[in-house]
This record gives C-alpha cells, sequence and structure tokens, in this order.
C-alpha cells in the first residue's frame, strides 16, 4: 500500500544513511464529534437536510457573516461534506429547510428578509412565495404525512397554509387574535391528524382543522421543541419542560442541563431507533443527550470544538447518525473504526553504540478526523 491511498495520512523523515523499515499506523476505534468540513467555517448552521434516497447529499442553510451585515447561506454536498456549492438565496439568514419526502428534489426553505422558497431541481433555480407581503419567515413546517401541505409563519403577518406545495396560499391565523405578533414556533403534533401547535403572544394554540378553529392550551412554554406521539416538550424561562396531556399541563423536566440563562435551547430530536433517546443542542454549552426520554441529560460533546449548537438532524440509519449545525460549520457523529497498515518509510542512523534510528511521523488531518493514536516499529532490512 502506497501513502498515497490513505487521505490524511503522511510521513516526512530526515535522512542521513537510509535503511528499509515499515509504519504500522493505528487509529482506534471510538466515536467522537468530527469537523464535517473546513469549508463551512464562516457559515452559522441553523438547519440541516439529507436526502433519504443518497444520504451523500446533504443540505445546511444558515448566514454567513456579522449580525450587521449577515447574508442567507444555503449549501449542498453531494459527496458526504467533502465538497459544498452554495446558491444564491436572498435575505439575512435561512430559517427552515425541508425536503420533499416524496420527492427530495423539492426542497423547501424559510428565510428571514427573503420569504419562503421552493426549488424543484435541487436548488439550482427558485420560486418566491410571499403570500402575506412581508418577506419575515419566523418559521415554517411540511405536513410529512401530506408533503403538498405547508405551514408558514411571518413575522408580522401570521401562519399561512398551502395544500397545493405553495401554489396557493390561505391565511390562517384570523382566530388567534395575535396576527401582528410574532409566532416563535410551528410544530406538528403526531398524536392527530392536522393537528398543528403555534406559539404566538405568550401562549401556545392548537389547531385540528387546518387553522378554521383555535383553541389556547397554556401560557407556560415560549416555544416548542420537538412533538412526538404521546409528548410535547417546550422551552420556558424555567428550562426544559414536557406535557403529556397534548399541551395542557407541563412538568419541569431537565436535570443535567444547563441553566436557562447560561445557554438557551436551540433545537431537540428523538433518536428515531430508539425513542427513549433525546439530544438536544444549547446555545453555548453544545449538546446533551438523554436516555430516557428528556428526565436527565449528560454532556455529549466529545470532539466538538464549537459549542453553539443551531440544529441536529438524526439519519435514519447509517454512519454518520448524527448532525450538529453551530456557528462554525458542521459536525457529524460517527464511529470511527480501527485501521492498521504498512507503509514503507525511512530513517537516519544516528551513533553507535547504541545504534537507533530518528523518524519524523506526521499524519496530516486532511479528513479532519478527530485524533489518532500512532505506533511506529522501525526494522532495518537485515533483521537486526
Amino acid at each position: 500500500m502506497k501513502v498515497e491511498d490513505l487521505p490524511g495520512l503522511r510521513l516526512r523523515t530526515p535522512i542521513s544513511l537510509v535503511f528499509a523499515l515499515f509504519l504500522s499506523a493505528t487509529a482506534f476505534g471510538a466515536e467522537s464529534w468530527r469537523l464535517t468540513s473546513p469549508a463551512l467555517y464562516e457559515v452559522g448552521v441553523a438547519a440541516i437536510a439529507v436526502d433519504p434516497r443518497t444520504p451523500s447529499t446533504i443540505y445546511v442553510g444558515g448566514h454567513t457573516g456579522p449580525t450587521l451585515r449577515q447574508t442567507a447561506a444555503l449549501l449542498r454536498s453531494d459527496d458526504g461534506g467533502f465538497t459544498w456549492r452554495r446558491f444564491g438565496i436572498p435575505g439575512l439568514s435561512v430559517q427552515s429547510l425541508n425536503l420533499d419526502p416524496a420527492n427530495p428534489d423539492v426542497v423547501y426553505i424559510g428565510t428571514y428578509g427573503g420569504g419562503f422558497l421552493k426549488s424543484v431541481d435541487r436548488g439550482e433555480s427558485w420560486t418566491a412565495f410571499q403570500p402575506s407581503g412581508l418577506p419575515w419567515v419566523s418559521a415554517a413546517v411540511l405536513d410529512r404525512a401530506n408533503p403538498g401541505t405547508l405551514y408558514v409563519a411571518f413575522a408580522g403577518a401570521g401562519i399561512f397554509r398551502s395544500t397545493n406545495s405553495g401554489e396557493t396560499w390561505t391565511s390562517i391565523s384570523g382566530p388567534l387574535g395575535v396576527i401582528e405578533e410574532v409566532v416563535t414556533s410551528l410544530a406538528l403534533d403526531p398524536s392527530a391528524p392536522n393537528r398543528l401547535l403555534a406559539v404566538a403572544a405568550g401562549g401556545l394554540y392548537r389547531t385540528d382543522d387546518g387553522g378554521t378553529t383555535w383553541v389556547l392550551l397554556s401560557r407556560v412554554v415560549d416555544q416548542i421543541l420537538l412533538a412526538v406521539p404521546g409528548a410535547l416538550y417546550g422551552g420556558r424561562d424555567v428550562g426544559l419542560v414536557m406535557s403529556t396531556d397534548g399541551g395542557h399541563t407541563w412538568s419541569p423536566i431537565g436535570a443535567g442541563l444547563p441553566p436557562p440563562g447560561n445557554a438557551s435551547f436551540r433545537a431537540l430530536i428523538q433518536d428515531p431507533a430508539n425513542p427513549g433517546v433525546l439530544y438536544i443542542g444549547t446555545a453555548a454549552a453544545g449538546v446533551f443527550r438523554s436516555m430516557d426520554g428528556g428526565r436527565t441529560w449528560t454532556p455529549f460533546n466529545q470532539g466538538m470544538t464549537h459549542r453553539f449548537v443551531g440544529a441536529l438532524l438524526a439519519t435514519p440509519s447509517g454512519d454518520p447518525f448524527l448532525y450538529a449545525g453551530t456557528d462554525a460549520g458542521l459536525y457529524d457523529y460517527r464511529s470511527r473504526p480501527e485501521f492498521q497498515t504498512t507503509l514503507p518509510a525511512v530513517a537516519s542512523l544516528h551513533g553507535v553504540p547504541p545504534a537507533f534510528f530518528h523518524s519524523d511521523v506526521w499524519i496530516f488531518n486532511g479528513s479532519a478526523e478527530s485524533e489518532a493514536t500512532v505506533t511506529a516499529t522501525y526494522r532495518c532490512l537485515g533483521g537486526s
């Protein structure tokens, strides 16, 4: 095997009296986060999507630049994150990113300042929808059971619904009485068909008929983080809370999480293979994992150097099985299988007696792996 057969592995050896020798390099298996690609270091990632047909196709949305001069960013990789293509997107930031599960070539994004956009060719061209006349998308969800149904909240204009993939829109938030308020969260509750939850004006509202009628459930939460069968998870000033009765009553949970004042909650996801396992992203303390449905949490940051986590995505299968969007690019969490190989190398002979070899062995992080343990064994051709 040649050195160039292993991306990221390089040898550099000073040569005086040259001998043939062999290097065994072993990277010990582990599970950890790694920076998927250095190319995204300027992107504050707020949304992630993966094409279910080809998991090597990854989309990230967010922004680049400082607060007063930031620009919306949408990028796609077709090779697992090694290279990326950036698309010209209007607005200040990408707030939401969804692929149509029936046809993942169809991409929907909600932007703050650029409206709601749709692409039918994986981002190559875009159609803009601004049913409200205002471009400030604060939240958007796609009904995965009915992919043509979309709900989009515009700051200052309320919530709009489309049942034909964006061709026509209907305002549905009139009965809320809070149209001019910012809707901070939208979520579809899988416990019942067509059940939409919205947080606005300090209240949690629910509709079961597509927005014709709404009921006020609670004034406990200021954001809905996750809705799964039988449970809702929300955030409030006291931390993480959970409801098991559809949002009427809430109980504090989250032992082990940082105090809300130190790290607000940005994303919460459920492991698709194990519903009791949850992951939460924070604004200052990285990722935490719960093995008991959210009641207790432990830090989950091995290998992660940027701890502002604005987005999380769990893939149904494969490696990596988690992605995290941070303020400095995209991370993935995967198994690092052990590898071992023998490579030809050279060394210098210094001093007699005792004779010893000296060789500089460098491992460059070309593939962005986090760590490697290297064991070098030197042997002369003559056997000594």
